[in-house]
């Protein structure tokens, strides 16, 4: 079953089957009513009536007859993938990438930039720019953008829009998605990293056909999608877990040598990785970017050789 997956647990009851039967579409157009009906456990009158609603708004296109098992052939539809317009922002720890996408997902226009370290002033002020970027690359009808999602990690106030990020980054202690909001005049709203990932992966990757999802996406964070719900959980820290190589001297909670409660390294090995690959023969930039000196490469350095 289709459902509504709402990370902020705020969506009314109609806007909860507006999500389930545009993404029945999304996922399985062309269909027909009756499928729609089937997968969203919705009635084939309500299915009709937002149906019909959609496709007088330009979001759904109906597209010719179906096979039919006996009766009248049903009219199928499809999403309308240039009926609207949203913007992601992926907060990274050394780099702000920005992307506005289609209703299919399909990226339209893209930027990219430093991370800035220093102020939290700054910080907003890389994303609207980037946010400007991509709307005025995509020559897209301000008119047809529907939000911007952002997705950070550190610990996430979702409520007050404010990031307490790690790793020499600047926190954002400023209601980000209000100022974003009061700038671009649109719904903005801030997740946590993986769970916007989570998310991706679930409405347009490999989780496309599960119900109950978790994504790894790094050393302190996973992803719930349940029941084709996001899970945010009481506290909104749910999946906010993590494991980590047993050390010596480091008392915890230990299943065989690994711990259910220290974080990885925040690099997740992949310089790591990186070095062992080149050791074994690799050709890379990387190698370059550190003058051969295979030590010194860093996160940091893998994501500049990208």
């Amino acid at each position: 079953m289709i459902k509504a997956s709402d990370p902020d647990n705020s969506l009314t009851e109609r806007e909860r089957k507006n999500v389930a039967i545009l993404e029945s579409i999304k996922r399985y157009g062309p269909i027909s009513r009756t499928d729609i009906s089937k997968i969203t456990k919705l009635n084939i009158v309500t299915v009709s009536n937002y149906v019909n609603n959609f496709i007088e708004q330009g979001v759904v296109i109906e597209k010719g007859l179906d096979i039919s098992s006996g009766g009248r052939r049903p009219t199928i539809v499809i999403l309308n993938p240039k009926s609207a317009f949203c913007i992601g922002v992926d907060l990274g720890v050394f780099t702000i990438r920005t992307v506005l996408t289609d209703m299919e997902g399909t990226v339209v226009a893209r930027a990219k930039g430093a991370h800035p370290r220093d102020t939290a002033d700054s910080v907003v002020k890389a994303i609207t720019r980037q946010v400007e970027e991509v709307i005025g690359a995509s020559q897209v009808d301000p008119k047809k953008l529907r939000g911007i999602r952002i997705g950070a990690g550190g610990v996430i106030d979702r409520e007050v829009g404010t990031i307490r990020c790690t790793e020499g980054v600047a926190s954002v202690y400023v209601p980000i998605t209000q100022l974003l909001s009061e700038k671009f005049k649109l719904p903005v709203r801030l997740d946590h990293d993986v769970t916007t990932a989570a998310y991706g992966e679930w409405s347009l990757g490999a989780g496309t056909d599960v119900d109950i999802m978790l994504f790894m996406y790094s050393g302190v964070g996973c992803g719930m999608i349940i029941n084709g719900e996001i899970y945010h959980g009481h506290s909104g820290t749910a999946g906010e877990v993590s494991l980590r190589e047993q050390q010596e001297g480091v008392a915890d909670v230990w299943i065989g040598n690994i711990s259910a409660l220290k974080p990885w390294a925040a690099h997740l090995g992949i310089p790591d990785d990186a070095r062992e690959a080149i050791e074994k023969g690799g050709v890379s930039k990387i190698s370059d970017l550190v003058g051969g000196r295979l030590e010194e490469i860093t996160l940091e350095t893998v994501f500049q050789a990208i």
